[in-house]
Protein backbone atom coordinates (compact mmCIF):
# COMPACT_ATOMS: atom_id res chain seq x y z
CA UNK A 1 0.00 0.00 0.00
CA UNK A 2 0.75 3.64 -0.63
CA UNK A 3 0.77 7.30 1.28
CA UNK A 4 -2.71 8.27 1.06
CA UNK A 5 -0.85 11.97 0.61
CA UNK A 6 -0.63 10.79 -3.07
CA UNK A 7 -4.00 10.51 -3.68
CA UNK A 8 -5.74 13.82 -5.54
CA UNK A 9 -8.57 15.10 -3.94
CA UNK A 10 -11.47 14.60 -6.25
CA UNK A 11 -15.13 13.49 -6.49
CA UNK A 12 -15.99 10.16 -6.80
CA UNK A 13 -18.22 9.84 -9.41
CA UNK A 14 -21.53 6.63 -9.53
CA UNK A 15 -21.61 3.88 -12.32
CA UNK A 16 -24.42 1.67 -11.54
CA UNK A 17 -24.00 -2.22 -11.05
CA UNK A 18 -25.60 -4.77 -9.77
CA UNK A 19 -23.45 -8.04 -9.22
CA UNK A 20 -24.10 -11.60 -8.86
CA UNK A 21 -21.33 -14.16 -8.35
CA UNK A 22 -21.89 -18.20 -8.77
CA UNK A 23 -19.42 -20.60 -7.77
CA UNK A 24 -19.07 -24.35 -8.43
CA UNK A 25 -16.51 -27.05 -9.32
CA UNK A 26 -16.87 -26.93 -12.74
CA UNK A 27 -18.21 -22.67 -13.62
CA UNK A 28 -18.02 -19.43 -11.89
CA UNK A 29 -20.05 -16.83 -13.31
CA UNK A 30 -20.21 -13.03 -11.97
CA UNK A 31 -22.81 -11.02 -13.48
CA UNK A 32 -22.40 -7.34 -13.86
CA UNK A 33 -24.85 -4.68 -15.10
CA UNK A 34 -22.79 -1.54 -15.53
CA UNK A 35 -25.49 1.21 -16.11
CA UNK A 36 -28.79 1.01 -14.13
CA UNK A 37 -29.73 -1.97 -15.52
CA UNK A 38 -29.98 -1.36 -18.77
CA UNK A 39 -27.74 -4.20 -20.23
CA UNK A 40 -26.21 -7.48 -18.92
CA UNK A 41 -22.61 -8.26 -19.06
CA UNK A 42 -20.68 -11.08 -17.39
CA UNK A 43 -18.00 -12.46 -15.56
CA UNK A 44 -17.36 -15.97 -15.59
CA UNK A 45 -15.09 -18.67 -14.59
CA UNK A 46 -15.03 -21.90 -16.19
CA UNK A 47 -12.83 -24.88 -15.58
CA UNK A 48 -12.47 -27.72 -18.43
CA UNK A 49 -10.84 -31.02 -17.56
CA UNK A 50 -8.87 -32.76 -20.01
CA UNK A 51 -7.23 -35.76 -19.47
CA UNK A 52 -6.82 -34.92 -16.08
CA UNK A 53 -9.18 -33.55 -13.06
CA UNK A 54 -8.77 -30.16 -11.37
CA UNK A 55 -11.48 -28.87 -9.21
CA UNK A 56 -12.36 -25.40 -7.64
CA UNK A 57 -13.41 -24.35 -4.04
CA UNK A 58 -14.06 -20.76 -2.13
CA UNK A 59 -11.87 -22.62 0.48
CA UNK A 60 -8.74 -24.01 0.85
CA UNK A 61 -10.38 -27.26 2.65
CA UNK A 62 -12.56 -27.70 -0.32
CA UNK A 63 -14.98 -28.95 1.78
CA UNK A 64 -17.32 -26.50 -0.37
CA UNK A 65 -16.46 -27.50 -3.59
CA UNK A 66 -20.33 -28.27 -4.57
CA UNK A 67 -21.71 -28.08 -7.70
CA UNK A 68 -23.62 -24.56 -7.26
CA UNK A 69 -22.43 -21.29 -4.63
CA UNK A 70 -23.66 -17.74 -5.12
CA UNK A 71 -24.29 -14.48 -3.77
CA UNK A 72 -26.08 -11.18 -5.44
CA UNK A 73 -27.53 -8.06 -4.33
CA UNK A 74 -24.29 -6.13 -5.07
CA UNK A 75 -24.99 -2.02 -4.72
CA UNK A 76 -24.36 0.59 -7.11
CA UNK A 77 -20.29 -0.09 -7.86
CA UNK A 78 -18.38 3.85 -7.31
CA UNK A 79 -14.83 4.63 -8.56
CA UNK A 80 -12.28 4.39 -6.00
CA UNK A 81 -8.46 4.60 -6.31
CA UNK A 82 -5.78 1.88 -5.81
CA UNK A 83 -3.77 3.38 -2.66
CA UNK A 84 -7.41 3.29 -1.67
CA UNK A 85 -7.71 -0.81 -1.30
CA UNK A 86 -7.63 -2.50 1.74
CA UNK A 87 -4.40 -4.19 2.63
CA UNK A 88 -2.87 -7.30 0.71
CA UNK A 89 -3.63 -9.80 3.57
CA UNK A 90 -7.33 -8.06 3.79
CA UNK A 91 -8.31 -8.23 0.16
CA UNK A 92 -6.50 -11.72 -0.49
CA UNK A 93 -8.07 -14.36 2.11
CA UNK A 94 -10.89 -16.32 1.83
CA UNK A 95 -12.11 -15.30 4.71
CA UNK A 96 -12.49 -11.95 3.86
CA UNK A 97 -16.46 -11.62 2.45
CA UNK A 98 -17.04 -9.47 -0.28
CA UNK A 99 -19.24 -7.31 0.88
CA UNK A 100 -17.44 -5.88 4.26
CA UNK A 101 -16.72 -2.84 6.04
CA UNK A 102 -13.84 -2.02 3.44
CA UNK A 103 -15.93 -2.59 0.40
CA UNK A 104 -19.28 -0.62 1.16
CA UNK A 105 -20.61 2.23 2.07
CA UNK A 106 -24.07 2.63 4.19
CA UNK A 107 -26.69 5.18 4.17
CA UNK A 108 -28.47 7.21 7.49
CA UNK A 109 -30.54 4.25 7.78
CA UNK A 110 -27.39 1.64 7.96
CA UNK A 111 -28.56 -0.05 4.60
CA UNK A 112 -25.63 -0.56 1.74
CA UNK A 113 -26.14 1.63 -0.87
CA UNK A 114 -22.73 1.42 -2.80
CA UNK A 115 -19.10 -0.45 -3.30
CA UNK A 116 -15.66 0.36 -4.55
CA UNK A 117 -14.77 -2.79 -5.69
CA UNK A 118 -15.49 -6.53 -6.66
CA UNK A 119 -12.57 -9.19 -4.84
CA UNK A 120 -13.03 -12.64 -5.00
CA UNK A 121 -10.58 -15.33 -3.85
CA UNK A 122 -11.03 -18.78 -4.93
CA UNK A 123 -8.82 -22.02 -5.28
CA UNK A 124 -7.52 -24.76 -8.13
CA UNK A 125 -6.72 -28.56 -6.84
CA UNK A 126 -5.76 -30.95 -8.82
CA UNK A 127 -8.04 -34.02 -7.78
CA UNK A 128 -6.65 -36.67 -10.15
CA UNK A 129 -3.69 -39.15 -10.51
CA UNK A 130 -2.02 -37.71 -13.29
CA UNK A 131 0.58 -34.51 -13.20
CA UNK A 132 -1.53 -31.48 -14.43
CA UNK A 133 -0.76 -28.46 -16.07
CA UNK A 134 -3.45 -25.39 -17.20
CA UNK A 135 -4.22 -22.45 -18.55
CA UNK A 136 -5.73 -19.41 -17.30
CA UNK A 137 -7.07 -16.46 -19.12
CA UNK A 138 -8.82 -13.55 -17.93
CA UNK A 139 -10.89 -12.65 -21.27
CA UNK A 140 -12.46 -9.68 -22.56
CA UNK A 141 -15.39 -10.89 -24.61
CA UNK A 142 -17.16 -8.06 -25.32
CA UNK A 143 -17.27 -4.50 -24.39
CA UNK A 144 -19.70 -1.18 -26.02
CA UNK A 145 -19.23 2.14 -26.02
CA UNK A 146 -21.36 3.89 -24.30
CA UNK A 147 -24.79 5.40 -26.02
CA UNK A 148 -24.66 9.04 -24.34
CA UNK A 149 -22.34 10.77 -27.01
CA UNK A 150 -19.56 10.60 -24.81
CA UNK A 151 -18.09 7.14 -26.67
CA UNK A 152 -16.85 6.20 -23.34
CA UNK A 153 -16.03 2.22 -22.76
CA UNK A 154 -15.86 0.59 -19.16
CA UNK A 155 -12.11 -0.92 -19.96
CA UNK A 156 -10.88 2.66 -20.22
CA UNK A 157 -10.67 2.95 -16.63
CA UNK A 158 -11.26 -1.18 -15.78
CA UNK A 159 -8.39 -2.30 -13.54
CA UNK A 160 -7.63 -5.75 -12.96
CA UNK A 161 -6.12 -6.89 -10.32
CA UNK A 162 -4.86 -10.72 -9.54
CA UNK A 163 -3.18 -12.38 -6.90
CA UNK A 164 -1.67 -15.99 -8.00
CA UNK A 165 0.26 -17.55 -4.99
CA UNK A 166 0.62 -21.19 -3.25
CA UNK A 167 -1.46 -20.85 0.02
CA UNK A 168 1.04 -23.23 1.68
CA UNK A 169 3.39 -20.33 1.34
CA UNK A 170 2.25 -18.29 4.60
CA UNK A 171 2.24 -14.02 3.67
CA UNK A 172 2.56 -14.28 0.23
CA UNK A 173 0.47 -12.02 -1.52
CA UNK A 174 2.09 -11.84 -5.27
CA UNK A 175 0.20 -9.68 -7.62
CA UNK A 176 0.15 -8.26 -11.12
CA UNK A 177 -2.45 -5.17 -11.83
CA UNK A 178 -4.14 -5.05 -15.41
CA UNK A 179 -5.02 -2.11 -17.46
CA UNK A 180 -5.73 -0.76 -21.21
CA UNK A 181 -3.01 0.31 -22.96
CA UNK A 182 -2.79 4.56 -22.36
CA UNK A 183 -3.43 7.12 -25.34
CA UNK A 184 -0.19 8.57 -24.78
CA UNK A 185 3.33 7.56 -23.94
CA UNK A 186 4.70 7.06 -20.58
CA UNK A 187 8.20 6.01 -19.40
CA UNK A 188 9.05 2.78 -17.24
CA UNK A 189 11.27 3.05 -14.28
CA UNK A 190 14.41 2.52 -16.39
CA UNK A 191 13.24 5.34 -18.46
CA UNK A 192 12.13 3.33 -21.47
CA UNK A 193 9.29 4.89 -23.26
CA UNK A 194 5.90 2.55 -23.04
CA UNK A 195 2.14 2.44 -23.64
CA UNK A 196 1.52 0.59 -20.42
CA UNK A 197 -1.06 2.65 -18.28
CA UNK A 198 -0.08 4.14 -14.49
CA UNK A 199 -1.95 1.79 -12.11
CA UNK A 200 -3.30 5.02 -10.47
CA UNK A 201 -1.87 8.67 -10.01
CA UNK A 202 0.17 9.88 -12.86
CA UNK A 203 3.11 12.19 -12.08
CA UNK A 204 3.70 15.00 -14.07
CA UNK A 205 7.06 14.04 -15.87
CA UNK A 206 4.46 10.17 -16.81
CA UNK A 207 8.30 8.44 -15.44
CA UNK A 208 7.48 5.24 -13.75
CA UNK A 209 8.69 6.13 -9.57
CA UNK A 210 7.63 3.20 -7.62
CA UNK A 211 9.12 4.96 -4.06
CA UNK A 212 7.04 7.68 -4.65
CA UNK A 213 3.71 5.32 -5.69
CA UNK A 214 3.54 6.23 -9.20
CA UNK A 215 3.40 2.71 -10.69
CA UNK A 216 3.04 1.09 -14.27
CA UNK A 217 0.04 -1.68 -14.84
CA UNK A 218 1.15 -4.33 -17.41
CA UNK A 219 -1.16 -4.03 -19.99
CA UNK A 220 -4.13 -6.01 -21.46
CA UNK A 221 -2.46 -8.87 -23.71
CA UNK A 222 -5.37 -7.58 -26.48
CA UNK A 223 -8.26 -6.06 -26.89
CA UNK A 224 -9.94 -9.42 -26.05
CA UNK A 225 -7.53 -10.82 -23.39
CA UNK A 226 -6.91 -8.55 -19.94
CA UNK A 227 -4.18 -11.43 -19.10
CA UNK A 228 -3.05 -15.30 -18.79
CA UNK A 229 -1.26 -17.38 -16.91
CA UNK A 230 0.32 -20.86 -17.60
CA UNK A 231 0.81 -23.61 -14.77
CA UNK A 232 2.67 -26.42 -15.52
CA UNK A 233 4.08 -29.50 -13.31
CA UNK A 234 0.39 -29.23 -10.91
CA UNK A 235 1.18 -32.37 -9.26
CA UNK A 236 -1.76 -34.42 -7.35
CA UNK A 237 -3.25 -32.52 -4.88
CA UNK A 238 -1.03 -29.14 -5.27
CA UNK A 239 -3.35 -26.11 -4.96
CA UNK A 240 -2.84 -22.66 -6.08
CA UNK A 241 -5.05 -19.61 -4.50
CA UNK A 242 -6.20 -16.44 -7.01
CA UNK A 243 -8.09 -13.55 -6.17
CA UNK A 244 -9.65 -11.25 -8.20
CA UNK A 245 -9.82 -7.31 -7.50
CA UNK A 246 -11.56 -5.26 -10.15
CA UNK A 247 -12.61 -2.08 -9.78
CA UNK A 248 -12.76 1.46 -11.81
CA UNK A 249 -10.19 3.61 -11.35
CA UNK A 250 -10.75 7.27 -10.32
CA UNK A 251 -7.27 8.81 -11.32
CA UNK A 252 -7.16 7.19 -14.81
CA UNK A 253 -7.15 10.37 -17.22
CA UNK A 254 -10.25 9.34 -19.00
CA UNK A 255 -12.36 9.95 -16.06
CA UNK A 256 -11.38 13.78 -16.64
CA UNK A 257 -14.18 15.93 -16.90
CA UNK A 258 -16.33 13.03 -16.67
CA UNK A 259 -19.60 14.62 -15.31
CA UNK A 260 -21.93 11.54 -15.54
CA UNK A 261 -21.03 7.42 -16.12
CA UNK A 262 -20.96 6.44 -19.63
CA UNK A 263 -24.55 5.46 -19.85
CA UNK A 264 -25.08 2.34 -21.38
CA UNK A 265 -21.35 1.10 -21.87
CA UNK A 266 -21.31 -2.35 -20.83
CA UNK A 267 -18.30 -4.81 -20.07
CA UNK A 268 -17.93 -8.80 -20.67
CA UNK A 269 -15.37 -10.32 -18.87
CA UNK A 270 -14.35 -14.54 -18.51
CA UNK A 271 -11.69 -16.12 -16.56
CA UNK A 272 -11.13 -19.68 -18.34
CA UNK A 273 -9.14 -22.36 -16.85
CA UNK A 274 -8.00 -25.46 -19.15
CA UNK A 275 -6.16 -28.01 -17.93
CA UNK A 276 -4.31 -30.76 -19.28
CA UNK A 277 -1.90 -33.67 -18.74
CA UNK A 278 1.70 -32.49 -18.51
CA UNK A 279 3.80 -32.68 -21.55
Amino acid sequence: MYDLSYVKKRRRKKIAALVSLFTAVGITSLVIISFLGRTVGTFSVKLTNSDVKLSLSEKISFKDATSYLHFDSVPTLRETSFVNLPSHDYLDNEDTPVMNDETVIKNEKGEIESIYFIKYTFYIRNVGNSIARYNLSINITDSQKSNDGTNRYVDDTLRIMVYENDPAVAGSHDYKVYAKESDQYNYDKDGNRTMREFVSIIPSDHKEDPDNGYILADSFISSSVAARYEVGNFAKNDVKRYTLVVWLEGEDPDTDNSDEPPEGATLKLGVDIAAYENA
